[in-house]
């Protein structure tokens, strides 16, 4: 974000029911140069994220830089 880029921040965690970013996160969602999103449900379960979920999130990415 120094550098003035947009940020895509994809998560295996989902966000919690009243989530919201706080400090230099929430200005940059803000002011739109950084999105955070999860195709997934929130959970409290410790896991370690799978290769196959690291694909499905790098092609989501792909699909919102190539849109943009």
């Amino acid at each position: 974000m120094n550098r003035g880029y947009n940020i895509i921040l994809l998560r295996e965690n989902g966000f919690p029911k009243l989530y919201k970013p706080s400090g230099e996160a929430f200005d940059a969602c803000a002011k739109g140069v950084l999105l955070q999103i999860s195709p997934w449900e929130f959970h409290y379960e410790r896991r370690v994220i799978t290769r196959e979920q690291c694909l499905h999130l790098n092609a989501m990415a792909e699909r919102i830089a190539d849109n943009g």
